[in-house]
């Protein structure tokens, strides 16, 4: 199909998550790879919704996240995933999401 490549659109994701792990690198159409359905990214939210058919690569990684309040208090961190999506064709980063479900 003419995309960059996996290990390409690992390159590419990276530096915008700060989780190091790779977990996987899957490519597919937004609607095909929808992480979380009414969340604000993936089909769910303004970019899938306006394109679910665009072909991106979806870029998993785990970690820690440590999630604080605007006023400045922080949870203590706990496990997490980040995923990059990347454009299949032009390596463009389109957004990231990350989720750390409560212990």
């Amino acid at each position: 199909m003419g995309g960059i490549s996996a290990d390409q659109a690992v390159a590419i994701a990276r530096p915008h998550t700060s989780m190091t792990t790779l977990v996987d690198g899957v490519a597919g159409t937004f609607a095909t790879l929808l992480v979380n359905p009414g969340r604000d990214h993936g089909v769910g939210g303004p970019i899938g919704e306006a394109s679910p058919g665009r072909w991106v690569w979806s870029i998993t990684f785990a970690g820690d996240v440590t999630i604080c309040n605007p006023v400045g208090s922080c949870l203590s961190p706990r496990p997490g995933t980040s995923t990059v999506f990347i454009d299949y064709f032009t390596g463009e980063y389109i957004e990231a999401t990350t989720e750390s479900p409560a212990q």
